[in-house]
């Protein structure tokens, strides 16, 4: 016989969720499992009085992820693009300049026969 899983929130005393997880519907669930899916356009749900809600607004959220993402930029990673760019610029302008020099070399060369 197969067994029907669905998805299911786990959620602490405040409503926020800890834990995604799956759950057979037709077991005995824990008051802090819900099986009731999120809606669309809640941003952080919290599971209040038996239905979710939006712990913040849109703005907040972005605000909120914005600063997340500035906190967490590996600034080590983005200058070790950045210095390899360098690197790179010079070796590409290495190669101009041991080209000119060989062009002189062999022009120079040429005159002298």
């Amino acid at each position: 016989m197969n067994q029907v899983l669905t998805y299911a929130y786990k959620v602490n005393e405040e409503g926020y969720i800890i834990d995604a997880l799956l759950v057979n519907p037709n077991d005995t669930l824990d008051d802090s499992i819900v099986i009731t899916p999120i809606p669309p356009g809640l941003f952080e749900p919290v599971w209040v009085n038996g239905k979710w809600i939006s712990s913040m607004t849109e703005e907040e959220f972005v605000k909120k992820q914005q600063e997340y993402e500035s906190a967490n930029k590996p600034d080590n990673i983005i200058l070790g693009q950045q210095l390899t760019e360098r690197e790179l610029e010079a070796m590409v302008h290495g190669q101009q300049i041991t080209d000119l020099e060989l062009r002189m070399l062999m022009i120079e060369m040429g005159a002298s026969k």
